[in-house]
């Protein structure tokens, strides 16, 4: 369990120092890739109590406005956050630039823009 908090203490930290700017999530699962642009404005540890099977029980929240780019032009998200499950966390790389999170959904980078 140690090692899982450093994880998330690195994340944090990381992305804490990131507030005020904008950022580029991108997400690769099961073949496919989605991006969000998001002006970060903090960041928080969410933790849920659903059994859905779909919602994670733990997750880091990017909360700030943002828009998910598409094909022909990009949509505002529908809540003014972005949240990343991080239960069963393989990878966390982080410098100033670039955050990577593997986790056992996907593949998450967030890179300044």
């Amino acid at each position: 369990m140690n090692g899982y908090n450093n994880q998330i203490n690195a994340i944090q930290q990381s992305l804490s120092s990131w507030g005020g700017q904008r950022i580029l999530i991108t997400k690769e699962e099961n073949g496919d890739l989605d991006q969000t642009i998001l002006n970060l404005e903090r960041v928080e540890m969410d933790e849920n109590h659903f059994i859905d099977g779909y919602t994670s029980d733990h997750s880091i929240q990017l909360v700030g406005n943002g828009q998910t780019i598409i094909e022909h032009g990009n949509l505002p998200l529908p809540y003014q956050s972005y949240d990343i499950p991080i239960e069963n966390i393989y990878k966390v790389s982080a410098d100033q630039g670039r955050i990577l999170i593997r986790t056992d959904r996907g593949t998450y980078t967030i890179t300044t823009v």
